[in-house]
């Protein structure tokens, strides 16, 4: 199974113990201000997705031995649609570092292929 079809069928099924297996021991989360633990990442993703936050599509963009990226429309708890892209750069066969773009978008926005 490639990274992508990993990561995206460990989400819908919301096996967040499992997602974790892919993620390196040094595996850092870059959010807007600040480097966030493994941990505290995954943590994190669980609240988000218990707090309503639902993937709508999901896109790879690009995938190889060192990289991943895939775009996913998201309908936020807010009720809001966003465009969300991924990008993880792995080492050791494992997500080592990842950061995460959310932009609000109209309703009438997809991904190209839905």
């Amino acid at each position: 199974m490639n990274k992508y079809d990993y990561v995206t069928k460990t989400m819908q099924i919301m096996d967040f113990e499992h997602n974790t297996k892919h993620a390196h021991e040094d595996y850092m989360y870059v959010q807007e201000d600040r480097l966030v633990t493994r941990q505290e990442a995954f943590d994190d993703l669980k609240e988000y997705f218990e707090d309503g936050n639902k993937i709508l599509s999901s896109k790879l963009l690009f995938e190889d031995e060192d990289l991943l990226a895939w775009k996913e429309m998201v309908r936020g708890s807010d009720g809001k649609k966003y465009r969300v892209t991924n990008v993880q750069i792995w080492r050791d066969g494992k997500a080592w570092r990842e950061m995460v773009s959310h932009v609000e978008v109209p309703e009438d926005e997809h991904l190209g292929e839905e």
